[in-house]
């Protein structure tokens, strides 16, 4: 997360990232809580090595860049993914939107198959590019 990016620099970078990278399964297997002045509501990811890799490559990617929004959510290596399912909510409907976040069927599985920009809360995007396909890792099985 930033505060402001030069969209082309960062743009060029991300597209390098997306180039070297896979699709990748993703698995959101819990409900969180961001305790914020309007508090988000999330659904985590699984913290694949794949997942983590890709985080901290973004960061070097854009290291020389302005500083990123690195809080205690953002920092490298300790990351973890999340989809958000609230945003400027009130710590009057927290609950409420728990309830409702509740009701999801977890776990969910998905694929990430691209790597993008957008602008926060207003859910804008502003470019993404595509991973390479997916292949499964080769596992050895002993017969």
């Amino acid at each position: 997360m930033y505060e402001s990016l030069d969209l082309e620099r960062g743009g060029s970078r991300i597209k390098a990232a997306a180039n070297g990278n896979r699709k990748m399964e993703i698995l959101f297997k819990n409900i969180g809580i961001f305790p914020l002045a309007e508090p988000v509501v999330f659904s985590g990811a699984a913290p694949t090595r794949q997942l983590l890799d890709l985080q901290i490559e973004v960061n070097q990617r854009l290291a020389d860049g302005p500083p990123g929004m690195n809080g205690p959510y953002f920092t490298p290596r300790s990351w973890t993914a999340d989809c958000q399912l609230t945003a400027g909510i009130t710590r009057e409907r927290l609950f409420e939107a728990v309830s409702t976040a509740m009701e999801m069927p977890l776990p969910l599985t998905g694929t990430l198959d691209e790597i993008g920009l957008a602008e926060f809360h207003s859910a804008k995007r502003l470019f993404a590019f595509p991973f390479a396909q997916y292949s499964p890792p080769v596992m050895n099985r002993k017969e």
